[in-house]
């Protein structure tokens, strides 16, 4: 007998509302890598993770956050989530950070996109969907 592990679901719960539960989508994201990074530690190197948000109107629903790679420039996560969306109403917010165990984490960039402003690629077996590349940009 197999066990297969439970998918967590994040985002927006589902609710006792129908229609409310029709106007939202599975959207899987996947946090592959990140290329050239800002050096921020005084040995040159960088400790980046990524968070990413899902928000609402403004209103912050999730926050989910892939593990932190120590020292590289380059770091490769190969991270997936899986958010319940409503495409009408949310955005999304990944902002990358370098981590530090005694101050603040330094800020290296961020990108935020509304989900009805951006083609989604539905997923069907056996087809991969294409990566999308992202810019860093300030706050």
């Amino acid at each position: 007998m197999s066990m297969e592990a439970e998918t967590i679901i994040y985002g927006l719960p589902l609710t006792e509302d129908q229609a409310e539960n029709a106007q939202t989508r599975l959207l899987r994201i996947k946090v592959i890598e990140g290329v050239n990074l800002a050096k921020k530690d005084i040995f040159g190197a960088s400790d980046p993770y990524v968070k990413v948000s899902l928000n609402d109107s403004g209103t912050l629903v999730d926050v989910k956050q892939t593990s932190i790679v120590r020292k590289s420039l380059n770091p490769k996560w190969y991270e997936e989530f899986i958010f319940r969306v409503n495409p009408e109403r949310n955005n999304l917010l990944f902002e990358v950070f370098d981590s530090n165990r005694v101050t603040r984490d330094d800020f290296l960039g961020m990108v935020d996109f509304t989900l009805n402003m951006t083609t989604i690629s539905k997923e069907r077996a056996g087809r991969d969907i294409s990566c999308r590349n992202f810019v860093l940009r300030p706050r």
